[in-house]
């Protein structure tokens, strides 16, 4: 029996460490920014090259954890921009921006602790894959409906190239490129490259928990009606519910640890750049609300979570 405590408290703790040390100006938005980039731009590729020379190319390139992710985040997105058009009654371009929120998973900083501490090194391969669904599906998806129901659809072809270039950019793409080309070819990194990258992977995790504590200190409530109340209980209900059917009906084969990862890093909450892209749409206070009210609340949700997987999809079987 897994010990749920012995996983998710030591998350909580290190997300309390960050905000502590922001209320007391140990460290400043600015610093939590720098940190939050040096994750994003180089703990986190270092992670997915070691992560992807530890494992053959067929096991990195799981096509079946693609398409189970992938459909669940492109159900929960379907879902929930119905509910806000015809059940909130809100613009297609709100809804858009609501259905990214509940479907695109704060994968790097609280979903790779937590998968990891499951299923180990695995869960960086889920992480990475997990990008490459939400970069080039999900994300790319709301922008163009929400840019179509602002009335700008006749910038829909400059948005696609638009972010298309940001992907070549990207340093966690780059990072997947990489890791990939090593696992195709075979190759060992020399030693000392090697274990350069090993200690960059291994402060990834506690540091990206650190930016989220600090992170949540400027976030406020305001705003708080029923459609932020659509978007974290979207993401934190519906979002791993539809990966578990998706695991558990459409893709029963998929390997164990696998299958958990989908589950689980649906069951986090939404990206923390998530606000960022609201406010371009007006839309970001209510977009930090549901940011902030999510990642409180994943203190409760993530451990049924792993409770949930535990029982349906025990290690084990």
């Amino acid at each position: 029996m897994i010990n749920i405590l012995t996983v998710t408290l030591p998350i909580f703790l290190l997300i309390g460490v960050g905000y502590v040390a922001a209320y007391f100006k140990i460290v400043g938005a600015a610093d939590i920014a720098s940190i939050g980039r040096f994750v994003l731009n180089i703990t986190m590729p270092a992670l997915i090259i070691v992560a992807f020379q530890s494992h053959p190319i067929g096991q990195i390139l799981n096509w079946t954890y693609l398409m189970a992710y992938g459909i669940g985040a492109v159900a929960t997105f379907g879902l929930t921009t119905l509910c806000g058009v015809y059940l909130l009654k809100k613009d297609l371009s709100t809804s858009a921006i609501y259905g990214m929120g509940t479907s695109v998973s704060n994968s790097a900083y609280i979903g790779y602790p937590v998968v990891s501490a499951i299923i180990g090194p695995i869960g960086a391969i889920c992480m990475a894959l997990n990008f490459l669904v939400e970069n080039i599906i999900i994300i790319p998806m709301a922008l163009i409906l929400a840019d179509a129901g602002s009335g700008k659809g006749q910038r829909v072809s400059v948005l696609i190239r638009q972010i298309l270039y940001k992907l070549t950019k990207n340093p966690i793409i780059i990072g997947i490129v990489i890791g990939l080309a090593i696992s195709l070819s075979g190759m060992t990194l020399p030693a000392p490259v090697n274990k350069a990258l090993s200690l960059l992977a291994g402060v990834s995790s506690p540091t990206a928990l650190f930016v989220i504590g600090g992170s949540l200190l400027g976030l406020r409530l305001k705003g708080m009606r029923g459609d932020i109340a659509l978007v974290f209980i979207f993401k934190l209900v519906v979002h791993p519910l539809m990966a578990l059917l998706s695991v558990m009906v459409l893709f029963p084969g998929i390997e164990r640890e696998f299958a958990i990862g989908a589950v689980l890093f649906a069951s986090v909450p939404m990206m923390s750049v998530y606000p960022i892209f609201a406010e371009a749409y007006q839309l970001g206070q209510r977009a930090a609300a549901a940011v902030f009210v999510a990642t409180m609340l994943s203190f409760f949700t993530i451990p049924i979570a792993v409770m949930v997987v535990h029982f349906l999809l025990p290690l084990g079987g």
